[in-house]
């Protein structure tokens, strides 16, 4: 027995929160059969085998697959498999955030990276905008002066000598 409490205690990965327990279904219930790394003594603790979320549970029914609550109530991603010799599983468990603290730091700073270069481009799509716009519009700023000064306006009309009179515009 004690040899393979310790053979549990030291998992084969090197997650701090890692944790690997025996459990199995009692009748309406759910019974830890070895040590648990709060300190629970092997078949002392039982938990309804009903409990919502619980991993235990989702291992026991076969459906282990995402994010679950411990018997502490941390969140934690779990495999379990069950001993062939007897009717027990193994469950070897993992804190969520240490499980997926690193993919979810690279990808937010992914987001924050992306967000900034589609920021940036956003930003020189309007200055080259602007840019044209302003260009344009001194351009034809500059096609009506060109144009009123190639071509004089008539201002009022004279009697004298029966002429147009016309002002310059500059």
């Amino acid at each position: 027995g004690e040899d393979l409490y310790g053979l549990m205690r030291s998992p084969p990965l090197p997650e701090a929160s890692a944790e690997s327990y025996l459990i199995r279904a009692v009748g309406m219930d759910i019974e830890y059969l070895s040590p648990l790394a709060d300190g629970t003594k092997p078949l002392s603790r039982r938990v309804p085998h009903d409990s919502p979320g619980l991993v235990d549970k989702a291992a026991l029914d076969g459906t282990l697959s995402g994010v679950y609550r411990d018997y502490g109530g941390g969140e934690v991603i779990a495999a379990a498999r069950r001993l062939p010799s007897a009717p027990w599983l193994l469950v070897h468990k993992v804190s969520r955030a240490e499980a997926l603290g690193p993919m979810e730091a690279a990808a937010r700073r992914m987001y924050w990276i992306l967000g900034l270069a589609l920021a940036t481009v956003l930003g020189a799509l309007v200055a080259i905008w602007r840019h044209t716009a302003s260009t344009r519009a001194q351009e034809d700023e500059y096609a009506a002066q060109a144009a009123s000064n190639a071509h004089p306006r008539p201002c009022a009309m004279s009697r004298q000598r029966g002429m147009l009179r016309t002002t310059d515009s500059s």
